[in-house]
């Protein structure tokens, strides 16, 4: 809906009331390491020039939570897009409807060079792809029905366009207020005594971009000054188009910009982090189940990618022992050496107590207790 860009008068100037609108890993099962885990299966992919193995309790093409997981960034993107739009929309012109005609009504008889104000405002419609429109009017001849206005120049844009890329001004100016007994629209004219004039814009929503508030705020006041200085108001009119139309659509890096720029950017690398989408991701996506015996290591496993029972030799250094023990996916027989041979000293089954024992110390015989009369 168009809506108030701002206005002025002979006594001061106002704001529209709204110059611009509105625009307004989670848990789950899946697992994957580098070691085995109970329930897991070994895959191998190819990346960098190597085969690459991992372990995984699912199929690394049956996750559908990446693609749910995308789906939640998709009001991030619409959003960034709105912010660009407005960021960066000023610098793009608006396409004109061929019916789009530049209207110049003077219903008071205000405006003595109506062709300067057309091409005045030709310039601009070729500039930025907006439509101007300027409305005279007596204040008499609205004020019964209208609050103010702003009022009646919404009600003037519903009536004349039904887009949102014009700017429809209109311009009033009234007598001696003391002989209207008409209520007095007290934004324009606190003092009923003093002959006043007054003007107020309509834009549409999609030039908001263009008609940014520092533009409208500057044009107006533009448009107030020579209007002040006694200036006619075509001649007013014409130049405060005149002086804005060049300084319009010209790219000019503000900071406010780095937002949206900043903001897409991590978003897109929060997205492709947690939707695994980096190139080693990509790649482990092709991944299959691992052959028998292939890989790094010596763990072997099944069909399924499950480890097997496997009988092997395992050297601890710590002796010779053999043993056999259950790790709950079948049994398996060890044989280790210690590294230290026969050596009674070192072998783990070194008895203290047994007669391997090192060499007694050398024994002191002590006189034994005899019988009377013996030493």
């Amino acid at each position: 809906m168009p809506h108030s860009s701002g206005g002025g008068s002979s006594h001061g100037s106002h704001g529209g009331s709204s110059h611009h609108s509105s625009s307004g890993r989670g848990g789950s099962s899946f697992r994957e390491s580098s070691s085995y885990f109970p329930g897991s299966r070994r895959y191998s992919y190819f990346y960098r020039g190597r085969t690459h193995y991992y372990y995984s309790n699912k199929s690394p093409n049956d996750s559908k939570f990446r693609f749910i997981l995308i789906l939640f960034y998709i009001p991030f993107f619409f959003g960034i897009g709105v912010m660009t739009k407005q960021m960066f929309g000023k610098y793009s012109k608006l396409k004109v409807d061929p019916n789009d005609s530049i209207v110049i009504e003077d219903n008071i008889g205000v405006l003595d060079d109506e062709s300067g104000v057309y091409n005045s405002l030709a310039a601009f419609q070729e500039k930025t792809g907006i439509t101007p429109a300027l409305v005279t009017i007596k204040y008499e001849d609205y004020a019964l029905n209208y609050n103010s206005l702003e009022d009646y120049a919404y009600s003037e844009y519903l009536i004349r366009f039904d887009d949102e890329k014009h700017w429809l001004f209109v311009y009033e100016e009234v007598g001696d207020l003391d002989k209207i007994s008409i209520p007095v629209d007290s934004i324009y004219y606190p003092d009923p005594s003093e002959p006043a004039w007054a003007f107020e814009g309509m834009q549409g929503n999609d030039t908001d971009p263009i008609l940014t508030t520092e533009v409208t705020d500057k044009f107006n006041a533009i448009l107030r000054k020579k209007l002040l200085e006694g200036e006619s108001p075509d001649k007013a009119f014409s130049y405060a188009f005149d002086e804005m139309t060049p300084s319009l659509m010209k790219f000019k890096w503000s900071p406010e910009m780095a937002a949206p720029i900043f903001m897409l950017g991590f978003v897109v690398l929060h997205m492709v982090l947690m939707c695994g989408l980096t190139p080693k991701q990509l790649a482990k996506r092709k991944a299959v189940l691992a052959p028998e015996g292939e890989g790094e290591g010596s763990i072997k496993t099944d069909e399924y990618g499950y480890i097997k029972a496997a009988n092997d030799t395992y050297s601890s250094g710590y002796g010779e022992n053999s043993y056999t023990y259950s790790n709950g996916y079948g049994e398996s027989s060890y044989t280790y050496s210690n590294g230290y041979g026969d050596n009674p000293y070192y072998s783990d089954n070194y008895n203290y107590a047994g007669s391997n024992n090192e060499a007694e110390s050398d024994k002191i015989d002590f006189p034994q207790k005899g019988s009377k009369g013996e030493l």
